[in-house]
């Protein structure tokens, strides 16, 4: 099946360690930050600012899509939590956790993670990191964690608290578990490791 013109080539990737598998999540999330889109996408969400309202519910437009656009309302100039608040939430409405395909290990760019309408906890790490870098937030970490003690099983992202200077607190952001909201995070993993995104 041809490709349609927009869309990127496809690159593959070996990794032999934990290292090199998160250094291509950070290259997929530098990859979004270079899209001017992105940093206009989060400017729109953290400033409350609609392109528009379809059956009642205010929308966003990037890449030629209409996204779900949870606060009509603009945050505080300067108010970290209210901005990484309305972030969090336009990512849960409109990206559903779902596992890549058994065997491979995708990384998408935030742009192509909105498009599909899902993505797993690496896309997730590439956009909300994508979307707090493009306000801003100076100091974001995936964390890696393991459960088993054994295999590394599960990425999320921190985004430090405030923005910009010495980070005085670290909020987990993991939408990968229904019902989770910003600060939960798996309870006593085996094993924990941070990466500076």
């Amino acid at each position: 099946m041809p490709r349609s013109a927009s869309a990127p080539p496809v690159e593959y990737w070996e990794t032999d360690s934990l290292s090199d598998h998160v250094s291509l999540i950070r290259r997929q999330m530098d990859r979004s930050l270079r899209d001017p889109e992105t940093r206009r996408l989060a400017m729109r969400i953290v400033n409350g600012t609609p392109d528009g309202v379809a059956d009642g519910v205010p929308y966003v437009t990037a890449w030629g899509q209409r996204y779900r656009l949870p606060h009509a309302q603009p945050c505080a100039i300067g108010s970290d939590a209210c901005e990484s608040q309305a972030l969090w939430d336009f990512w849960v409405l409109n990206v559903r956790y779902t596992p890549d395909p058994a065997g491979y290990d995708f990384f998408a760019t935030l742009r192509y993670t909105l498009e599909a309408g899902g993505g797993d906890c690496d896309d997730s790490v590439i956009g909300l990191g994508a979307l707090h870098r493009a306000v801003g937030f100076a100091n974001v970490k995936a964390r890696v964690i393991s459960t088993s003690g054994v295999y590394w099983e599960h990425i999320y992202l921190l985004t430090g608290f405030p923005r910009h200077g010495r980070t005085t607190s670290w909020v987990a952001l993991d939408p990968t578990v229904k019902g989770a909201t910003p600060g939960w995070q798996f309870k006593r993993p085996r094993k924990a490791v941070d990466f500076r995104m």
